[in-house]
């Protein structure tokens, strides 16, 4: 089940590419984890937005760190 949910955010990049591409994954990935993240707040019983906001603030975190080390040890994406 986790790689039907990984290839979402590739999806983009197989139809286009460049800065489209990025927008479009950074979009598609935003919406199906705020998504998962509101589902798990119904399945909880605690409030969907919280959960959904919680879950799409975590992944950007994570994402603005895995950026920052990259840039820290000078990978760059081509």
């Amino acid at each position: 089940m986790f790689s039907v949910g990984a290839i979402i955010p590739l999806v983009p990049f197989l139809l286009t590419s460049g800065t489209a591409a990025v927008v479009a994954s950074s979009v598609m990935a935003g919406a199906v984890l705020a998504g998962v993240g509101g589902f798990v707040g119904f399945l909880s019983g605690t409030s969907i937005t919280r959960s959904a906001t919680r879950m799409l603030g975590l992944a950007a975190l994570a994402a603005g760190v895995t950026y920052l080390v990259g840039r820290l040890f000078g990978a760059a994406v081509t």
